[in-house]
């Protein structure tokens, strides 16, 4: 009669979590919720920035609960008395039938060249999507770009959740409800196996194509200028969002050498350790020439974002003009078609428009242009630090320091 017990036995028995049906329950208005939530909004601790009303990050609620009518949210789990603290998002549950690679499985066996043709083939296959479960929602007239955005970012952090989800010893007493979600944690670690690092990317990287393959004005695109545009996006958007998911789970406090990664994984980026497999490079660590792109990442942009304390439609907005700002005279302007540059032009008027709203009607904040400078800072500080991954990469090719495809450069080869 034990429910633990009966859900134990349904993992042992071959269960798959991946299609437990979500509780059915009458519609009605939810009842107050009055426990503190467990959630990526945790991270509200810390020194408030002043500001003339109310810190944007505080006023800010989910376009999830917005403007669309998911399935009722589950009830906030009991906080876990553990030593080792556990934090997880809790979110609505946006389907999706776009399958992702899995994380955990094989993680000690090192990549082939077939096996790195094949991601690029997935990657493909996401990005020539020609409908998206998206596009049947419904979305404010007043800023449907960033809505749509915010939605398929949901949509990429669900994924996450079930991509490095791992039921192990530490993860086998949660809370009923999160073991079913498959919802991820974060811990601390002190190492990273760098064949685990070049897995996370790609599994990041699929997830990262099916997210703006919700835009509908990028679906339409011809397949040359998709790759083209996700080629210099995708590093990008996730070296941005790794600042701003750190501050959003680990909160506000400068100077703060920790860093979030997708998988839940928190490292100090000045005290990590890197295993090197030996099917991935002969060379130890002390002897690598590089290092990955967190340490300039957590010095130059941990933080602005951090002062900022922007919202998740500000990251959006970001997001969008990472995507679609293609400057005239870049190489990537010379190999897209005009018809896509035209289009890249007023998607980029479109998110101004809307950020406007944004500011002016729903946060009640007249004088924004500070705001919007520190967000066109972080921009520019996100490709510095591509810049630097650019830098690594021509490195580690130069010596032949890595025997496989770390950076997963060559699938835009």
């Amino acid at each position: 009669m034990c429910r633990s017990c009966r859900l134990k036995k349904c993992y042992r028995v071959g269960m798959n979590p991946n299609v437990v049906q979500s509780p059915r329950v009458p519609t009605q208005a939810p009842a107050p919720r009055s426990q503190r939530r467990v959630s990526s909004e945790s991270s509200d601790k810390g020194p408030t920035k002043k500001v003339d009303t109310m810190s944007l990050r505080s006023r800010h609620q989910s376009v999830n609960d917005t403007y669309i009518n998911p399935i009722p949210p589950p009830p906030t789990s009991v906080p876990l008395h553990i030593e080792q603290p556990l934090i997880t998002y809790e979110t609505h549950e946006v389907t999706s039938t776009t399958p992702h690679f899995e994380y955990w499985s094989d993680a000690h066996s090192p990549t082939s060249s077939s096996e790195t043709a094949d991601a690029k083939n997935v990657v493909i296959n996401i990005l020539m999507k020609k409908d998206d479960t998206l596009a049947f929602s419904h979305f404010p007239s007043a800023r449907p770009t960033l809505t749509r955005l915010g939605l398929a970012y949901r949509r990429l952090i669900e994924k996450r959740d079930e991509a490095y989800f791992k039921l192990d010893e530490t993860t086998e007493f949660l809370d009923e409800y999160l073991v079913l979600a498959r919802k991820r944690t974060y811990r601390h670690v002190h190492t990273i196996n760098l064949w685990n690092w070049m897995k996370m990317n790609r599994c990041e990287m699929e997830m990262i194509a099916d997210m703006i393959t919700a835009d509908d004005c990028y679906r339409t695109l011809p397949t040359h200028d998709k790759m083209i545009i996700f080629k210099h996006f995708w590093i990008n958007f996730l070296i941005m969002e790794r600042a701003f998911e750190t501050y959003r789970v680990l909160g506000t406090e400068l100077n703060d050498t920790k860093m979030v990664m997708c998988s839940g994984e928190i490292i100090d980026v000045e005290h990590i350790r890197y295993e090197v497999p030996p099917e991935m490079s002969d060379l130890s660590e002390k002897k690598m020439i590089c290092r990955p792109w967190t340490t300039f990442c957590n010095k130059t942009m941990m933080n602005p974002m951090k002062l900022l304390e922007p919202s998740e439609v500000e990251l959006m907005y970001v997001t969008g003009l990472m995507l679609w700002s293609i400057p005239d005279d870049s190489e990537e302007a010379a190999q897209l078609s005009p018809d896509t540059l035209h289009l890249a032009k007023e998607m980029s008027q479109r998110l101004h428009d809307e950020l406007f709203h944004y500011y002016k009607y729903e946060c009640k904040i007249d004088n924004f242009v500070s705001r919007v400078s520190e967000l066109m800072k972080l921009i520019s500080l996100t490709e510095k630090a591509v810049a630097v991954r650019d830098d690594d990469i021509m490195l580690t090719k130069m010596f032949n320091v890595f025997k496989l495809d770390l950076f997963m450069a060559e699938l835009f080869q």
